[in-house]
């Protein structure tokens, strides 16, 4: 079934910081999304990743090869593109920084170039192939001077953080369409491209608490990595929650605004078996990953009170 309810002259980008195989919930999420839009909606759905990587060839192969990409898919990386696409002519020569470098070397290719002053690390420069710089970096860091840059090593674009980067590239992806929707499962990406102009629609998909930990009610502490999101509500075209209860708490806490949904994950049924298996009396069976998180202490306690009706109960935990 194709749904068409979606504005076809509309453009669809799918952003997330970045997409690693062995990564769990919301990667996971990012990509069945995906997989749906394309099977089910018609829309080319391009998944677009910000980190620095020599080369996403490997995660595309392994990603296809299970199934969770599939043949029409689109994985688009900021740094595979910065290498190869026209990023215009700059009029400022890159200045100079740090008195030593080391190179980062995959497969043979020199790749990103750490310079140093002294013993500390100053600056990261991002090259192509043939060995001339396109980005300049702070070193691991969001925040620092970021320079887009030509192939004769001038300077096109300077930004004050590597947000400023991530929404040019978007732009260059959206190139002239009218209404450009951005599904974000990442609020650090998210927080930077709700900073771009009104014909993006920034709708982010929140996938854990936005609370501090500890005894969590609307009023309690908001955690330092989604202030920054919790404070720029206003400009999300959407704010998505899988709950119920965690809209609420948004809602009694930032205002009761029009911008917020709720939407659980998606699940792709498995096949039914025509004669069902027989159930195991007492068995119990729990699925669960990031142990901190998820408290099976909790379940373990909650399962010895059961063992002393249910002398035969037995628990499961896959993670």
């Amino acid at each position: 079934m194709t749904v068409s309810v979606f504005p076809s002259e509309a453009r669809y980008l799918s952003v997330i910081g970045n997409i690693r195989p062995e990564a769990g919930g919301q990667t996971r999420l990012t990509l069945l999304r995906h997989r749906l839009f394309l099977q089910h909606t018609g829309i080319d759905l391009p998944l677009v990743t910000y980190n620095p990587v020599p080369s996403y060839d490997a995660v595309r192969a392994t990603l296809l090869a299970d199934g969770r990409l599939l043949p029409q898919s689109r994985l688009l990386n900021l740094h595979e593109e910065l290498r190869v696409i026209d990023t215009g002519v700059g009029t400022r020569r890159l200045p100079r920084v740090g008195d030593s470098s080391v190179d980062d070397v995959a497969d043979g290719y020199a790749w990103r170039r750490r310079w140093y002053a002294g013993d500390i690390e100053v600056a990261w420069d991002y090259l192509r192939p043939d060995g001339s710089r396109y980005a300049r970096t702070a070193p691991d860091d969001p925040i620092g001077l970021t320079y887009l840059i030509d192939r004769d090593e001038n300077v096109v674009e300077r930004w004050d953080g590597l947000g400023g980067l991530w929404r040019w590239w978007t732009e260059q992806l959206a190139g002239d369409a009218e209404r450009v929707f951005l599904l974000s499962d990442s609020r650090f990406v998210a927080q930077e491209l709700c900073q771009l102009d009104e014909r993006f629609l920034v709708m982010h998909q929140m996938h854990n608490p936005h609370l501090s930990a500890g005894s969590r009610s609307w009023h309690s502490g908001v955690s330092a990595t989604y202030r920054p999101s919790m404070d720029s509500i206003g400009r999300y075209g959407g704010l998505m929650s899988l709950t119920e209860r965690q809209r609420e708490d948004v809602a009694r806490r930032y205002g009761r605004t029009s911008n917020l949904y709720v939407v659980p994950n998606p699940v792709e049924t498995p096949p039914v078996p025509d004669t069902p298996p027989q159930r195991v009396t007492g068995r119990i069976v729990m699925t669960a990953r990031l142990e901190q998180q998820k408290r099976l202490d909790r379940a373990l306690s909650a399962f010895a009170l059961v063992q002393t009706q249910v002398p035969g109960a037995t628990l499961e935990i896959y993670g």
